[in-house]
């Protein structure tokens, strides 16, 4: 069964299959000029897109939800064809689904096949040249009937995407296309993927080769001080790894850092050489690292305390700046209620953030 391997995706088995055939028989039926003019009168709605000039001229459709103004100017067997199609479109996209809803999801597709003679009767299931179609053989309408066995089998819709294979796409076939001539496009998308892969393999190649120097500098130190007494004690210079990702191009110098270990260097190094404050840290199997540099150098407190939202800035740091006096300027705890008031003096106006 087609249902147990090819799970239906949101953007393609619906919003597309909505406006590639849906919209386009009421476009047909009602006229662009007059489907134009009913939703440019719309009233708009805050959280919904408001399309002032209409749908008709529209190249892409991503929207998760679809609504059309449907009346009267519409037959009736197409107007209940469309809205069961739309009913069993918002139904199969319910975050949660019980057996009660796959009843009436079965029954909404059920009523769309009930009715859908009423559309090629009409004439408006047509080609892009404009000539009628006497039949339905649409993919996306037949992979419907997969959506309940699906849903059945795998769960609700919501949790499977198209993201990875569409990216791909687009970077191994769009992308390539661009720098074609439009002749021979298979030939020159592999010529230039081929030509992409040896510049990233080359790129590899110089990270690793950089990344191997550093490790060796690192290994020259441990080697320096392997006789050491004491390795606590052991004085020896930080050098980070700067090994190059791999999607690293050659004109972008974003290395890598290894926190693990300039924090495992830290530990060895002697007791009041270590740079003041600290800034790397390590917990678990995670390293942080702290950026000292100031963004913002030189910001009054009052500026800060309106741009960031913290109408208690002056009184906390008062607070702060008091623990710090008391504790002797040690490691201390920051907690307790906040005893400075509002109108807190500090020795300063000025922040760095």
């Amino acid at each position: 069964e087609t249902s147990h391997f090819f799970t239906p995706e949101s953007l393609h088995h619906i919003h597309k299959q909505f406006y590639d055939h849906d919209a386009q028989w009421i476009i047909i039926v009602v006229g662009e000029s007059e489907l134009d003019f009913w939703f440019s009168v719309l009233q708009p709605t805050t959280g919904y897109q408001h399309f002032h000039r209409g749908i008709s001229k529209l190249k892409q459709v991503t929207s998760c939800t679809h609504a059309l103004p449907l009346s009267h100017a519409m037959p009736p067997g197409i107007m209940t064809s469309i809205h069961a199609l739309m009913h069993f479109r918002y139904l199969m996209q319910s975050p949660c689904i019980d057996d009660d809803n796959l009843i009436c999801i079965s029954a909404a597709l059920e009523k769309f096949h009930v009715n859908k003679h009423t559309i090629i009767t009409a004439g408006v299931h047509q080609r892009k040249d404009n000539m009628a179609i006497n039949n339905w053989y649409i993919p996306k309408l037949e992979l419907m009937q997969n959506i309940v066995p699906s849903i059945h089998s795998s769960g609700v819709i919501g949790q499977w995407s198209a993201d990875a294979t569409e990216h791909a796409h687009i970077m191994e076939v769009k992308h390539p296309t661009r720098s074609t001539n439009n002749n021979n496009c298979d030939l020159q998308i592999c010529r230039y993927l081929d030509h992409t892969n040896k510049c990233d393999r080359f790129d590899l190649a110089i990270g690793l080769l950089d990344g191997k120097l550093s490790i060796e500098g690192l290994e020259v130190v441990r080697e320096e001080h392997k006789d050491d007494d004491i390795d606590e004690n052991a004085d020896v210079e930080i050098i980070p790894m700067e090994i190059p990702s791999r999607t690293q191009q050659s004109d972008q110098l974003h290395p890598i850092m290894n926190y693990f270990m300039i924090v495992k260097i830290l530990q060895h190094k002697k007791v009041g050489s270590i740079p003041i404050p600290l800034c790397s840290f390590i917990v678990g199997r995670t390293a942080l690292h702290f950026a000292y540099d100031p963004s913002i150098r030189n910001i009054s407190i009052d500026e800060v305390a309106i741009i960031f939202n913290l109408p208690d800035l002056c009184p906390a740091v008062a607070d702060f700046l008091h623990c710090e006096v008391t504790s002797g300027y040690c490691v201390h705890t920051i907690s307790g209620p906040q005893r400075a008031g509002s109108e807190a003096e500090l020795p300063f106006n000025k922040l760095q953030v």
